[in-house]
Parts: structure tokens; C-alpha cells; sequence
């Protein structure tokens, strides 16, 4: 897994009526990561793993703008988190043999029911770069989420005595302040280097949250301190 940085994307088309006239669009067929793992996980079988490679199991319907103006409105979209793709189909009931990769592209923002989602380079590559959850946006500062899922692989029994274990997924976020201008911090894992983060502000943002009872390694309690830390 790696921890990226800054901006871009793409878009697709899959069929006739939003794909007419623009002439960068491409059709990119899924890749399936079970066979990429030797068929070791098959993600179709939702009942043969815990938890989920996706950020929800579920398509949901979105859409994918450009410079604000929407390209494509009310299509099935899903954010497959093990892979790093934006998987769509052109509605929710299309079936799941059809579904397509966004192409990653640096001017798309997509967003998945009210999730947004952004496309960060690394490097300038876009071959290196991930998408971003935009968690929240500030006035002065946004929180983006990378989304990071541990994955234990299938387990066979050894014995009589023990039992088979299914594959399991298991959310391991990370989470990064950044600036309108684009430049990221990322936020470690101890609980104290994290306040770091905020510069000349960290002993007034630790104040603040132990004052309100806020572990800072918890989501809803960072949304909370990053609130606060613009009204400084």
C-alpha cells in the first residue's frame, strides 16, 4: 500500500447516448482481482469473506463531473478499495458482468450517493497515484480519508480439531489535512504525533480535545478537531 499526494482523472463511456461527442472517453473492462490472486478470494461471493473489499458493498448511484459541470448523472458506482478503482455500471440494475473501471484522469470528481471521491498523483504519475475520500471540506483546510483494507487471505483447516477461516477485510484508514492548496500532511498513527500535524496550534488542539473528551484516533472525533482547529 502507499501513501500519496495531489490531483486528476478520467471518465468512460459505456454505451451510446452520454458517450456521443466526447472523443477522450474510453472503455476500460474490469480486472478481476480473484484471478489476479489466483482465484484465492472471488469478490461476486460476498458470503465466503467477512467485511468487504469495497468502501460499500453495494452499487450506489453517482455521478462524475468535470470543472462542475456533471458528464454523467444518476449512473451505479462503487469504490473497490483493494484494487484502487471506481467501478460503474450504466444503472444499478445492469448486471455486474458489465461492470467498468474508471480511467484515472486528473480533472474528475466523482461522487458516490454523498461521498466524494478525487484522483491524487504521486509524483506527477498517475500510474502511482490513488483516490481520496474528500471527508471533509473547511474553509482554510480539507480532510481526506485514504481508504486501506487489511485483507487476511482464506485459511484451510489443518486438522480435525480447527475449522476453515474465510477471507477477511478489516478498514485500516488514513487520513491527511490538506491545504487549498493542495499539500498534504498525513496524520501518523500515535495519538499524540498526530496533533503534530497542526503546527504552532498542536498544544491548543490537544487542549481542546481533551477538554471534550475527543480520542483523536477516532474518525467522528478528528472531523470534530479539524472543525475547531479553523476556528483558531
Amino acid at each position: 500500500m502507499k501513501n500519496n499526494l495531489t490531483v486528476l482523472l478520467f471518465i468512460l463511456s459505456f454505451g451510446i447516448t452520454q458517450a456521443q461527442g466526447l472523443s477522450d472517453l474510453s472503455l476500460v473492462r474490469i480486472n478481476d482481482l480473484a484471478k489476479l490472486d489466483d482465484g484465492v478470494i472471488d469478490f461476486d461471493k460476498p458470503n465466503t469473506y467477512i467485511g468487504t473489499p469495497y468502501g460499500e458493498p453495494k452499487f450506489v448511484l453517482g455521478k462524475i463531473s468535470r470543472n462542475d459541470t456533471i458528464l454523467f448523472d444518476k449512473i451505479a458506482l462503487r469504490y473497490n478499495v483493494i484494487s484502487d478503482q471506481i467501478e460503474l455500471k450504466e444503472n444499478i440494475s445492469v448486471p455486474n458482468n458489465q461492470i467498468r473501471n474508471l480511467n484515472k484522469r486528473v480533472d474528475l470528481v466523482i461522487h458516490i450517493g454523498k461521498r466524494k471521491f478525487e484522483f491524487i498523483p504521486y509524483g506527477g504519475k498517475i500510474s502511482e497515484g490513488d483516490y481520496f475520500e474528500v471527508y471533509y471540506e473547511g474553509r482554510q483546510v480539507d480532510l481526506y480519508k485514504k481508504h486501506f483494507k487489511k485483507v487476511r487471505y482464506p485459511i484451510k483447516a489443518s486438522s480435525s480439531m480447527t475449522r476453515d477461516l474465510p477471507a477477511m477485510f478489516t478498514d485500516e484508514p488514513t487520513y491527511f489535512l490538506v491545504t487549498k492548496r493542495k499539500k498534504f500532511y498525513q496524520f501518523p498513527e500515535s495519538r499524540n504525533a498526530k496533533f503534530k500535524v497542526f503546527g504552532s496550534k498542536a498544544v491548543a488542539m490537544k487542549k481542546y480535545a481533551k477538554e471534550n473528551d475527543l480520542d483523536i484516533n477516532e474518525e467522528d472525533a478528528l472531523l470534530k478537531i479539524v472543525k475547531h482547529f479553523e476556528t483558531l
